[in-house]
């Protein structure tokens, strides 16, 4: 027998047709002794995985001929490259959520993603999560398998810069947006103690509506409006962003009190699992209001303690009696009716912002 060697193979490609011939002329047999690297097909070779294949060539003989000696021939299968592609996410901002991360290797296996700044940012599957400011490098790789060798990991590295001060804490503070979850009245914001707040279009002091806090009859409860910044206002989670910086509450309220019940805003801050830190902040502000005209309120409030995911705000009209009550009776026996007015307040323009 005669049989050509078959040179070196990368895996997943076509090797050439086994060629192989006898001084007898009679067709030559050619089998794998390597079956889990390469298998024989007639003169078809097809590689399986790395390793050496060895395969053997036979002729039996025949009345004329006696059986040949067999011969065989091994080469290496050397396991297929890959390259990776790794798109790099771009420069980011602390308190976003940065894109997925993508990258695809020529194998077709899956990428996997490492941190090598995980004081920077840190990656879950294809998750990529902030955690401070600096530079963010994450690193690509594919550990290959029985077809294909490792690839070469490819890094991309990007800026992630201090979340901008100024930024907008609450969510909808001008109540021109509608309900979209169950139990709010307006865009981001519930009402308190199953009495919510209700909006107005026919009074604003910009644009189209504003909250309205009423009590409902004498000796009711008064009427609410809160906001969980994260929960209910749709805010990025704000834990480290802030600390040590402080915050600026500003609104715009118009109406009138009850003679005996207080308006009162609540500012508090709260953890990752919402617990309530200190300070809190609880300010009555029926003294600064009139009915008449629109007027601002202002608080600059305390340094913004480690550790927070979210602002709580609520603003509500405390409990007092209101319209005509009967107050008791005159020396004659006639019965004294007091008028402690209906209370009715506007809340427009919310806003908590982190001071510059």
């Amino acid at each position: 027998i005669t049989y050509t060697s078959q040179r070196n193979q990368p895996l997943c490609t076509s090797p050439p047709a086994l060629v192989a011939t006898s001084t007898s002329g009679l067709s030559v047999s050619l089998a794998s002794t390597t079956a889990g690297v390469c298998t024989v097909s007639g003169t078809t070779l097809t590689l399986v995985s790395a390793g050496n294949c060895t395969v053997s060539a036979n002729q039996a003989g025949n009345g004329s001929f006696a059986a040949a000696t067999t011969v065989s021939n091994s080469f290496a299968v050397a396991a297929a490259a890959q390259t990776i592609t790794f798109t790099a996410p771009g420069n980011q901002t602390l308190g976003t959520a940065p894109p997925a991360l993508v990258a695809s290797s020529t194998s077709g296996l899956t990428v996997s993603f490492t941190s090598a700044t995980l004081g920077v940012c840190t990656v879950s599957g294809t998750t990529l999560t902030l955690v401070a400011v600096g530079t963010c490098t994450i690193n690509a790789s594919q550990a290959g398998n029985g077809s294909y060798a490792a690839a070469t990991a490819v890094a991309n590295s990007f800026s992630v810069a201090a979340a901008p001060l100024g930024a907008e804490l609450m969510a909808g503070g001008g109540f021109e947006t509608a309900p979209t979850v169950a139990g709010q009245f307006a865009q981001g914001w519930r009402g308190v103690n199953g009495i919510p707040a209700t909006r107005t279009s026919t009074e604003s002091h910009a644009g189209t509506a504003a909250a309205v806090l009423t009590n409902p009859g004498p000796n009711g409860n008064g009427s609410g409006l809160v906001q969980n910044s994260v929960d209910d206002g749709g805010q990025s989670s704000i834990i480290g962003l802030y600390t040590g910086k402080t915050v600026v509450l500003t609104f715009w309220a118009k109406g009138t009190p009850s003679e005996t019940g207080n308006v009162n805003f609540s500012l508090r801050y709260l953890d990752a699992v919402g617990n309530i830190l200190n300070p809190v902040i609880n300010t009555s502000f029926q003294s600064q209001i009139n009915a008449t005209t629109w007027t601002k309120i202002t608080l600059n409030g305390p340094a913004i303690p480690a550790n927070i995911s979210a602002m709580f705000l609520e603003m509500t009209l405390a409990t007092g009696p209101i319209g005509l009550t009967d107050v008791g009776a005159d020396a004659n026996g006639n019965r004294i009716f007091h008028d402690f007015g209906q209370a009715r307040i506007l809340i427009d323009d919310v806003s908590v912002r982190v001071v510059p």
